[in-house]
């Protein structure tokens, strides 16, 4: 099982099922996790709490951009009235735009279990 962190707010959004889609560079460490796959999410700062998620679709883009034009900002965990702004942005605040380039972008579709 892979083990992943995240920030509060997408973790409690995750768990409520009002964000379904999680987004990460797709880097070595994400290659590897295929549908059907479970991950671990701890929640930051402390770690302290957990849950556990199974991989049901997963997608591939080019850029953040690419993927807020394909899915829908809302499953992101984005507010509405967001843009593909806004989406770009919040994502190069956690990634470059030259680690985006060099990995590309994998969304993963995810079913608390």
């Amino acid at each position: 099982m892979v083990i992943m962190k995240l920030n509060e707010k997408p973790f409690e959004q995750i768990r409520s099922k009002k964000k379904i889609w999680e987004v990460r560079l797709n880097d070595e460490k994400r290659k590897n996790i295929g549908v059907g796959d479970s991950i671990l999410f701890r929640k930051l700062p402390d770690l302290m709490d957990g849950m556990v998620v199974r991989v049901v679709d997963k997608k591939y883009f080019n850029s953040f951009r690419e993927m807020a034009t394909v899915l829908s900002l809302g499953s992101l965990g984005f507010e509405s009235g967001a843009t593909a702004d806004t989406c770009e942005e919040t994502y190069h605040s956690y990634y470059t735009p030259e680690e985006e380039s060099k990995y590309g972008v994998v969304a993963f579709k995810l079913e608390v279990i």
